[in-house]
């Protein structure tokens, strides 16, 4: 049997079940409402919020991600896809820079309203990935000027945050809609590779100046580098080179098996839509 095309009655139970329901109807899950974030434990489903009026039934629709229009979700299984690709294209190619951003537009744009966290980090994505993006053009419009290396490191500082604010938010997005489709374990992934992004810059950020110190002394007329110093900069360096070769492995895993199960989300989407277009029998 093809369950691509015709999903028996089960999986499309599976699909419909939004949220956990008592004996009573009653709503069994601390589900926060959209509008004002109030608990809506055994609270029926067709009654309104009693913080900000606004209908239950919105909040479990909102909660499913299997009611998002089709087509967004086809762009996001597209998008994964692309920023999986990305990250070995980047050494293999060279233009993995482009697939990234490619595959990042594609994820954040034409967002559903719901939830509205990815609205916020789709603008924090775009508003940082544009920031770095013009920060290393300026970075490179300044090497061999022989001028003041100021505005160079200036410049790489910058990129270097924005860079990993924007991977961040990026990773964030996945995180949201792993949620949004009920998988916690990928969403806590997600979660977690998007806070190690944020806070990359540092550690990358403490290496270069470790770097620059011991480079200092072995170039300077100050003496041989402190014994720590050393210590501690060849840990900070490879602790940066590993741990940014770590997060872009887990990330191409993360990409990988949500474009893999975006596959089944639209699938089982696309049933409902033609149930309630009534293009097929509930």
């Amino acid at each position: 049997m093809n369950t691509d095309a015709s999903p028996n009655s089960a999986s499309l139970a599976a699909t419909t079940a939004l949220v956990p329901l008592d004996t009573d109807g009653l709503i069994a899950a601390d589900l926060p409402c959209r509008g004002c974030g109030y608990l809506l434990r055994k609270q029926p489903s067709d009654a309104r919020c009693p913080e900000c009026d606004r209908p239950v039934q919105e909040t479990i629709n909102a909660s499913n991600l299997r009611l998002c229009p089709p087509n967004w979700l086809g762009q996001v299984q597209s998008g994964a896809m692309c920023l999986a690709v990305a990250i070995p294209a980047a050494f293999i190619f060279g233009f993995g820079v482009i697939l990234w951003i490619l595959g990042a537009l594609t994820l954040i744009l034409e967002s559903p309203r719901e939830p509205r966290s990815l609205h916020r980090l789709g603008k924090m994505a775009a508003i940082t990935g544009a920031v770095g993006v013009l920060s290393f053009l300026v970075m490179m419009s300044g090497l061999g000027s022989g001028g003041d290396e100021l505005p160079f490191v200036i410049a790489l500082c910058v990129g270097v945050l924005a860079v990993g604010l924007h991977v961040g938010a990026v990773v964030r997005v996945g995180a949201v809609i792993a949620r949004e489709a009920q998988w916690p374990k990928t969403a806590r992934v997600g979660r977690v590779m998007s806070w190690f992004a944020w806070v990359w810059p540092i550690f990358f950020a403490g290496s270069v100046v470790l770097a620059g110190m011991s480079l200092s002394y072995a170039f300077g007329s100050s003496g041989p580098a402190p014994a720590w110093l050393n210590v501690v900069g060849g840990l900070s360096i490879y602790g940066t080179f590993f741990g940014t070769l770590g997060l872009l492995t887990a990330m191409f895993v993360f990409w990988i098996v949500l474009a893999v199960r975006m596959r089944r989300i639209r699938r089982e989407a696309k049933v409902i839509h033609d149930q309630r277009r009534g293009v097929i029998p509930s």
